[in-house]
This record gives C-alpha cells, sequence and structure tokens, in this order.
C-alpha cells in the first residue's frame, strides 16, 4: 500500500464510491486493460493491470481501504491523477462494454451526455459510471447519480465555497489542467484562510493571462460604453433645453413685434364679441309676444265686457245696501 498512489483515481471512482460502484468499474477497466487485449506494448499492459489489480485490492477490503484512506489524512484528494500528467493518458481503444451500453443508450439516450460531461472531467471517472449502469442496470437513477458523482468530484478536489466551484467547473470544461491543479492544491492546502476572489485572481494571473488580460479589455469596453452612454444622454438633455430656450425666445419676440394696428384690431374685435354676446342674453331673457288670431281677440273682448257688467253689479248691490242701511236708521 503506497499513500502517495491516488487508488481511487486508478479505478475512476471517488472516495466516497460505494463497494458495488468499485467492483464494477475494476470489472470493466480489468477487461479494458487486459493484456491479452491490448494494441500496444505488453509490458504497458502488464504495469497497468498490476496499477489496477492493486488498487482493488485495497479498495475492496474495508480494513485496507480505511487504513489507506487514514494514512492519506488529506481533507481533500491530490488533483495530480486527474489534472496531472497522466490525466492526459488515451484510453484503451477496446471496451468491453460497448455493446451493452449501445444498447442501453438505445432506450435512454441521455446517457451520452451524461458519460460525456463526467468524461470532460477524466474518462475514468465517465467511464466508471458507464460500468456501474450497466453492471447494477442502474438505470432509473441515472440523472442522480451522474449529478452526485460530478458534484462529490468537484468538492472532493475543490471544496464548497460556491465561487471556487464556479470557477473549477470553467477550468475542468476548458480542459486547463494546470491552473485546475493549482486550484485544488490552493484549497487542499490553505483551505478557507484566503479568500475565494483573491485566490481566484491569483489563479487567473498565474495560468490564465490571455483570460485576464480579455476581461480587462471587457471591463474597459463596459467602462467606456457607460461613459459614451452618460456623455450622449448629457449631450442630449443640452440639446433639448437649448431648443426649448430658443422657442420661448421666438415667442417672446413675435409677441414685441406685432404691429399696433393689429394689436388695436384684435382688442375691437374682442370688444365686439362681447357685446354681442350680452345683447344675445338680454334678448334671451325678453318674453316673446306672440301675435293673436280674430276668434282669440274676440274671446279676450267678451271676457273683458263680462268683467265690467260684474264689476256694475257688485257696486249697485252694494249701493242698494248701503240705503236700506241708511232708511232703517231713520
Amino acid at each position: 500500500m503506497e499513500a502517495s498512489k491516488d487508488y481511487y483515481a486508478i479505478l475512476g471512482v471517488l472516495s466516497i464510491a460505494e463497494e458495488v460502484v468499485i467492483r464494477a468499474a475494476y470489472k470493466a477497466l480489468a477487461q479494458r486493460y487486459h493484456p491479452d487485449r491490448s494494441e500496444g506494448s505488453q509490458n504497458g499492459a502488464t504495469l497497468k493491470m498490476q496499477e489496477i489489480n492493486e488498487a482493488y485490492a485495497i479498495l475492496s477490503d474495508k480494513a485496507k481501504r480505511a487504513e489507506y484512506d487514514m494514512s492519506r489524512g488529506k481533507q481533500h484528494d491530490d488533483g495530480e491523477s486527474y489534472f496531472g500528467f497522466k490525466s492526459d493518458e488515451p484510453p484503451p481503444t477496446y471496451d468491453p462494454l460497448e455493446a451493452d451500453w449501445a444498447v442501453a443508450v438505445r432506450y435512454y439516450p441521455d446517457l451520452v451526455e451524461l458519460e460525456r460531461r463526467l468524461a470532460t472531467i477524466a474518462w475514468r471517472l465517465g467511464y466508471s459510471f458507464r460500468a456501474y449502469i450497466v453492471e447494477e442496470k442502474a438505470y432509473s437513477g441515472r440523472l442522480r447519480l451522474a449529478d452526485e458523482m460530478e458534484r462529490q468530484f468537484m468538492m472532493n478536489y475543490f471544496g464548497t465555497d460556491p465561487a471556487i466551484l464556479d470557477f473549477a467547473q470553467m477550468l475542468v470544461r476548458t480542459k486547463e489542467k494546470r491552473a485546475a491543479k493549482a486550484l485544488s492544491d490552493a484549497v487542499r492546502v490553505v483551505g478557507g484562510h484566503i479568500h475565494a476572489q483573491q485566490l481566484i485572481t491569483q489563479i487567473k494571473a498565474e495560468f490564465l493571462p490571455d483570460m485576464v488580460r480579455a476581461e480587462n479589455e471587457a471591463r474597459q469596453h463596459r467602462e467606456e460604453m457607460a461613459r459614451r452612454q452618460q456623455e450622449e444622454a448629457a449631450r442630449r438633455l443640452q440639446e433639448q433645453q437649448r431648443e426649448a430656450a430658443r422657442r420661448f425666445q421666438e415667442q417672446q419676440r413675435a409677441t414685441s413685434m406685432k404691429p399696433a394696428a393689429e394689436a388695436e384690431a384684435e382688442r375691437r374685435a374682442a370688444v365686439a364679441l362681447i357685446k354681442e354676446r350680452s345683447a344675445r342674453r338680454r334678448e334671451d331673457a325678453v318674453p316673446t309676444i306672440i301675435p293673436e288670431d280674430d276668434q282669440q281677440r274676440r274671446q279676450r273682448l267678451q271676457t273683458e265686457s263680462n268683467l265690467r257688467v260684474l264689476k256694475l253689479l257688485v257696486f249697485a248691490v252694494a249701493a242698494i245696501f248701503v240705503l236700506i242701511y241708511i232708511g232703517m236708521q231713520m
């Protein structure tokens, strides 16, 4: 047992992988790297099989695995196996799972994207996913399994800070392995004793000068665009203010230059209009006399004659009562 070796990475599994996952990964890799099927040198295939057998012998034994984990004594694994020189080692062409995987993909086509996403991190990680899915028929839990493998891998090598995890995902996705290895080492060694943004800035400056330059240019471009927008808004406001002042001056000038005769004519027209409206209101207040015809006139004359006769009768009756009263007194 060698604590310096990453047995988990050799099998393409995580340090929290269950025994069934380790067994499935080992079985698939053992067939894939078997010297009888190797297209390369027999010596290289034999060494690779020895490495795979050694890793499985340790990780499949609970006691040895616990002793190995304790001997490593690190909060985060060393990322050399995934981000170092050996990480660029291509997989062998022979794949014992190829036929079964093709059948599985026919009915679950999203398996292709799930494996590709994990293989972007490391082809062994994607292959262990394929081996477990086919070996255990774990098709119903494929989405959860892929998400959990990716999440645990990122947390195992880059910690739990959201900003660092986002930055690490970008590095892995763009295959910036040197920067990813440096970031993983920094998280493993200094942990939370350094601010996330400071760590990201330092990694960018050291390994990603082109990205830093592009970000600076983008920031300068945004600042320049913001400055131009402010200047354009200020210019438009000044133009609007000048236009409003110009119109006001023109109105004032037109009023002051109006001829006196024209002003007097307007005044007289206004006075005449007021008089006309006043006359109309007076006419509306006078009752209208409607001419009467002959029949109406005769009726009116007859009514007046009857009233005169009635008055004479009333006067005669009153006179008679007075005379009677005087006679009685005598």
